[in-house]
Formats: C-alpha cells, structure tokens, sequence
C-alpha cells in the first residue's frame, strides 16, 4: 500500500525542496524521509525487526524507538509499523493503525466488562470517516482512556473516571476506583504467598474452597522450601464447611474448630480449652442444643459456679460413676419425687445426722403420707451374722408413734425378740385387751396383778382358817342334834400354809402398773 498526500494548497505546481518545513516533511519536500512497512520477524535477543517495506524492500535489524529505557515491547508478526530514515540508518518511529473494516464478525473483546459503555453504547462513532476497530481490539474505550492490550484481550488500562484496570481476563483481574477509594480483586481461582505462607481460593469443577497455609517459624516451618505448614485453615468444600487447625511441623494436631455442612460443631484442643465469657451490659453464656449432646472428658472435671444453678430435665437422669461420690452442703438439701425413690447400696448404708441441741424439733423425720415402710435386710440364704438391723441411741429417747387403727408388727417366726432394757414399759391404758400374749387367738386369758391377787387370796385363805358362823336352828349330824357356833377348820391353818407360798409366784422382771 502506497501513502498518498493531499496538496492541502491545491496548488499541483512543483515547488522548491526547501520551501515550507524543509526535509522533516512538509508541503515543500518532495522526498519522503520514511515509508510504511510491515514486521515479518522479530529478535528477541536484539530486540529488532525483520520488514517488509511498501516498496517491497526487506529491511534487517531494524531497532524500535522507545520511550523510556525500560519500554520493552517485542513487536508480533504483522504489526505495522513506520520506518524513518532521517537518521542515516532505518528506525521503527512506531506502530501505524490504518482503516480497517467495522464488520460484526470481526473478533471482539472489552477492557471494562460493562455493556454499554465505550465505543459500545451511546460514545460509538457514526461516521464513515476515521479508523475502525482493528481485530481483537478493545470495543469500549473512549477517547482520554489510555490502554495497553495484549493479544489474548489482557489488557493495563487507565480509564476516564479514575479507574485503572490490570487484568488477564474478565475473572482476573484488579481494578481501582477513585470514587468511594474502592479496590476490587476480581477472580475465579486466587493465590497470595507470603513469608508466612500461602492464602488461595480454588474452584475445581464447581467446588470452591478458601484455603490458608502458614507458619510461625519461617526459618523450619513457612519458607517455600520447606511448607511444614502449623496453620491449617479451609472454608469450603474441603473444608466441609469450615476447619481451623493448629498442629505440630510433623502434622500433629494441637487444636480443631470445624464447623460441617450439617451443622455439627467440633472444638478440640490437646491440653485443655478455656471458655471465658464475661457479663458486661447484662450479657450471659448461653449454649444451646436442639438435638442430642455428647460429652467425654478424659481426666478430671471442675465446676465452679458463683451463684445459683438451675437444672431442667424432660426426662430421664441417668449417672454412672465409677469411683466415689462425695456431696458437700453448707444449708440445707432437699429432694422431691413425685413418684418413688429407689436407693440401693451394695455393702453399707451410712447416715449421720448431728441435728441442733437448740432446737426443738427432731433431727430426722419421716413423714409417710399413705402407705408402709418395709425395711428388708438379707435374703433366706443369708448367713444370720451378717445381716441386721440395729438402731443405737445415746442418752435419747427412741419413739415408735401409731396414730388411728394402725399397728406394729413384730413377726419373728424362727427366732426371738430380745429386749435387754432395765424397765420396759407398756402403757395399755387406752382399751381393753390391750396386750395380748401367744398370738391372735379369739378366746384366750387375762393376765392379773399379782399382787393384788395375793392381797386377796391371803385374805382370803385367813378368813377360811378362822371363819365361824351361827347355825339358827338345829342340825343333825349323824345321831346327834347340833346347835350354836361352828369352830375353826379340823386342819388349823391350812390356808396360810399355801398363803406363805404366793411371793414364790410372781416375776422377777415383769411388772404391771397403772
């Protein structure tokens, strides 16, 4: 392709060389100092071009101008370019962007993202005049936007607004914003190393997770040489859903928090985890569980609790310990079923009440509303020595009260009820019949007071050996008529003989009194 220049005089006369501007181009030089040429190769070593010029000439070795020191671009296969030759020696002056076709099917890509902006919406050029889109050019910059775009659409670019873009693709890339001062960090799959290890963010196929890797140590642990990562963090599919672990250099686990897709919650910590919440503002600790809770402690457990604890239950309490189980109250304890109380001992049984000497009411009760009170001690095949039932009271009273038609059984069929006490009362004032010895039997006897009864009988027994009586009239005993005065018995004193025997009758250790 031939560049042609217009005579913007519209004079076509010839005229002077010198006229005008001279040899750098103006309107009164008639030789060209340069041509328009197409790259066909390049060095990367030299940095320079092979060309191929509009007059069909190929040029080797040609250096590019740059603009600053550090602006290293190597030219691709078919850029086109401009060539001078004022300095005695070809020089690529820059890149030359000719008219091309505006066709639809002409590839396309954006260096904004947003629809609607650019060369895309209201800012594209109507007319026919000027240069059009060259292929896989940007469609939405507009003129002040400033743009360095690499043949895969990755682009730098400083746009009117103050937003400046570094991307790679439209899910990588870093935009600033000068409104609101914004920084967005846009990308499918994120990498960021530091001397302390590695924050990413993965996509595979779908799956996304956050990940960090770290150490504290980056002389053993965090160097990229090493990665004997003790900080393991993932949020998300590997993760399942979150998990946070601390380890050792070989992988050992120090401590856990993860966190899964159903919810399940796990903390663990390999010496021990301290949960400290204070009260500021009213605020409480508060756990809650709305399904079924699991706890095992390995060792030893403490609770401390400063004021009042409360504890409710929907159903059953159920503990299982294997060792001892020690209680310690400084008031009082109380304790109520509504139903029963089963308590079961497998050797002994030990209660001890010290009770308040001031006081006046008894230092144990038991109150039974409705029912009996069954003590059971050993079975039939226990050996009688081992098993018991003993109740000691020292310098006390002990008081078995039945108020109504109740009773007190004593049922010994095969030994005996022993009863060692130096009196034994039994007051049998209330009714009749009151005491009755050998059994329920319906007719039985009454016992008597001995010594009333032995008042009486000796009385008794006086007035028969000295008793006289007057006969009024006269008697016939055998051929004799008797009359007048009988006289003592014929054995005198026969009755104080056995009167003199009663003392011999009564007991030694039972006594009845009224």
């Amino acid at each position: 392709m031939t560049l042609k220049r217009q005579n913007l005089t519209g004079d076509k006369s010839n005229h002077n060389p010198q006229a005008g501007s001279g040899r750098l181009g103006g309107i009164g030089d008639l030789h060209k100092r340069g041509e328009h040429a197409t790259v066909v190769a390049f060095n990367s070593d030299t940095f320079a071009a092979t060309v191929k010029t509009e007059s069909g000439r190929t040029l080797s070795g040609v250096p590019c101008l740059r603009a600053s020191p550090g602006d290293v671009a190597p030219l691709p296969i078919g850029t086109e370019v401009l060539i001078s030759y004022d300095y005695g020696f070809p020089v690529i002056m820059g890149c030359l962007s000719l008219p091309t076709s505006n066709s639809p099917n002409t590839p396309t890509h954006s260096i904004t993202d947003v629809d609607g902006y650019g060369g895309n919406g209201f800012n594209k050029a109507t007319l026919p005049e000027g240069n059009f889109r060259r292929p896989g050019e940007p469609t939405d910059l507009i003129p002040g936007d400033w743009a360095k775009v690499g043949p895969e659409g990755n682009a730098i670019a400083v746009l009117g607004g103050g937003s400046t873009i570094l991307k790679s693709g439209p899910l990588s890339q870093i935009r600033t914003h000068l409104i609101n001062d914004l920084v967005e960090i846009i990308s499918r799959n994120y990498r960021h190393i530091t001397d302390m290890g590695e924050f990413t963010v993965r996509n595979d196929a779908g799956r996304v997770n956050m990940s960090f890797r770290g150490a504290s140590d980056q002389r053993s642990e965090a160097g990229p040489d090493e990665e004997h990562w003790t900080i393991r963090m993932d949020m998300g599919a590997v993760g399942d859903m979150f998990n946070l672990q601390f380890t050792t250099s070989k992988g050992q686990t120090l401590f856990k928090f993860h966190v899964d897709a159903s919810g399940h919650c796990e903390i663990y910590g390999v010496n021990g985890i301290n949960i400290s919440s204070g009260s500021r503002y009213k605020g409480k600790h508060a756990e809650e569980h709305t399904g079924n809770s699991e706890k095992t402690v390995g060792g030893n457990q403490t609770t401390t609790v400063g004021g009042t604890e409360t504890r409710s239950y929907g159903n059953t309490v159920k503990e299982i310990i294997g060792g001892n189980y020690e209680c310690s109250i400084n008031n009082d304890w109380r304790a109520v079923a509504i139903r029963d109380i089963a308590l079961s001992a497998g050797r002994s049984l030990y209660l001890n009440v010290i009770g308040n000497p001031l006081a006046t009411s008894p230092a144990a009760v038991f109150d039974f509303t409705n029912g009996s009170w069954n003590v059971n001690i050993g079975t039939l095949a226990s050996i009688p020595l081992t098993a018991g039932f003993n109740m000691t009271a020292h310098n006390s009273d002990i008081n078995h009260s039945v108020v109504g038609p109740g009773k007190i059984v004593n049922d010994v069929p095969a030994g005996s009820v022993i009863n060692n006490s130096l009196l034994h009362f039994l007051n049998t004032n209330n009714a009749p019949n009151s005491v009755v010895l050998g059994g329920s039997i319906p007719i039985g006897q009454h016992l008597v007071m001995h010594e009333a009864l032995i008042t009486y009988l000796t009385t008794l027994h006086t007035m028969l050996d000295t008793h006289t009586h007057l006969i009024p009239g006269t008697a016939t005993a055998g051929p004799f008529t008797v009359a007048g005065i009988t006289g003592p018995g014929t054995v005198p004193g026969v009755f104080a003989s056995l009167s003199s025997a009663f003392p011999a009758f009564g007991s030694k250790v039972a006594l009845v009194t009224f």
